[in-house]
């Protein structure tokens, strides 16, 4: 088949079985995904071995099929943020939407699984790489806290406020003898 015959898959799937790893864009900085490993790693710098799937797995959503976790674009890492104990919102801290592992790199996911690595790709799709979502956490903590304050008013609003209600009196005996 002719290269220029060939679908984006196809060449994807070339690309990788020829040793390629797919890579990731979060917030500029390109991460090569290697499953083998476990980590994304940051292309071209050398002081961390960059996000371990180990420390995002409790990030993983089932029902979405992708991780959504806080990362720190300064050390290149995964961070560790407390919502229960907020003093203040670091400025630089990202919430980054990462796609499921057989979606990153279905062929090295199918070889870990013991599937058979064309059917698996036929199946589920391939990707040299991908431009991930990123939000920074002041900004969607802040969002979520608006949406939160429209739901309180719009519920305080429909709860009549209570007045006063006449008291009915019994009425009263005859007394007159």
């Amino acid at each position: 088949m002719d290269e220029k015959d060939k679908t984006p898959e196809e060449k994807a799937l070339e690309r990788r079985l020829a040793g390629h790893l797919p890579t990731v864009d979060i917030d500029g900085q390109l991460f090569y995904v290697d499953l083998f490993m476990g980590y994304l790693r940051p292309k071209d710098i050398f002081s961390t071995l960059g996000i371990e799937f180990k420390k995002i797995q409790d990030d993983y959503s089932i029902l979405e099929e992708n991780f959504v976790f806080t990362y720190n674009p300064k050390t290149y890492e995964a961070e560790t943020f407390d919502f229960n104990d907020i003093q203040s919102i670091p400025e630089h801290i990202l919430l980054v939407e990462l796609p499921a592992k057989p979606k990153l790199d279905p062929v090295s996911y199918a070889r870990m699984c013991g599937y058979d690595v064309e059917s698996f790709v036929r199946t589920r799709g391939i990707q040299s790489h991908f431009k991930i979502n990123t939000v920074p956490l002041k900004k969607r903590l802040l969002e979520i806290q608006a949406q939160q304050t429209k739901k309180i008013i719009r519920i305080s609003s429909k709860i009549e406020p209570a007045g006063k209600k006449e008291r009915k009196r019994p009425k009263s005996l005859n007394t007159n003898f």
